[in-house]
This record gives structure tokens, sequence and C-alpha cells, in this order.
């Protein structure tokens, strides 16, 4: 896209300075998983920071929006505004999020594009948690593999790992 922006004559220099700032937000946002990411496996306390469920799912929605939007899916999110800020990891939290957000594109794919539905609600939850609830319209997790989702290696899809919802755990 930057290229061809400028090949324009004369140059769209400003849709390529918003290209090149929201690549390096992507190098920073892929540098923090993988540093985090390494921190998990070491099992480092990773620092914990106060901040808003909201905004968790609101990067989110912005980093898995091309693939939504490309899938054919509708989203709708309900975020309850008066959610109290919560204590975590920022770049975990978004780990699992889209980790679960894009599960529910993939298992909506042999769903009717009419058909697909992803809603994401934040609700408070008792003791003064959260709750961040991911719904879709595919066809559901078999009974058989419902105990064994969390399990390394275990996945439904063709060229899944398996990985994913066990590194979220």
């Amino acid at each position: 896209a930057a290229r061809r922006f400028l090949s324009h004559v004369p140059p769209n220099i400003d849709q390529v300075r918003e290209i090149v700032e929201a690549i390096g937000q992507d190098n920073r946002r892929a540098a923090d998983v993988i540093r985090k990411v390494g921190a998990l496996l070491r099992r480092d306390d990773l620092p914990r920071a106060t901040l808003q469920l909201n905004d968790v799912v609101g990067d989110v929605i912005d980093i898995a929006r091309a693939d939504i939007i490309g899938r054919g899916v509708s989203l709708s999110i309900h975020c309850d505004r008066g959610l109290a800020p919560i204590a975590g990891d920022r770049v975990q939290l978004q780990q699992v999020l889209l980790n679960l957000v894009l599960n529910a594109c993939d298992a909506m794919d042999s769903v009717p594009e009419t058909a697909r539905r992803l809603t994401i609600v934040t609700a408070g939850a008792p003791d003064d948690r959260a709750r961040v609830t991911v719904c879709d319209s595919g066809p559901g997790v078999a009974s058989h593999q419902l105990d064994h989702v969390f399990e390394p290696f275990v996945t439904s899809k063709p060229q899944g790992l398996g990985l994913g919802l066990a590194v979220c755990r």
C-alpha cells in the first residue's frame, strides 16, 4: 500500500506516514508478545498493571478487524461502561482474547456468511472481577473434545497446532 501511495503523482506522503506508523505499532506489539511468551515459558513473574478491560477488547478488535471483515463475520460488541479497572498484563490479555476471537472466526468457516455472528460482551462479576464473553454462531466444540481443549496439541482444525488455548491457559 505504501508503494502504491508513493507512486502517485504527487506522492501521498500522509498516507505513507500512517502506514509506516501502523507497521511500527504492529512491530512493537509483536515484540511485546514474543517477550511475554518467553517470560511465560520461563515462568517469570510478569508485572501486573491497572488497565481497562474495555480498552483491551478495543485493541483486539483493531488487530483482528481485517480478518473479521475478510471472513464476512458480523461483529457485535457490548461493553459495560461501568467496569472498574482491573489488574493484569495487557499483552497477555490481548493474546488470550485474540486467540478466542480468531478461534471463533475459524469455527464459523463452515457457516453460511449471512449467519456468521461474533459477539463480545464485557461485564462486572462478583468480588470486583470482570468477565469477557466471546460467542460465535459456529457449530461448537464436539462433546468428546470439551475436556481436552486446553491441552497442548489438541485441535479440531486441519492446520491447527493445538497450542493457542494451551498457551492462553
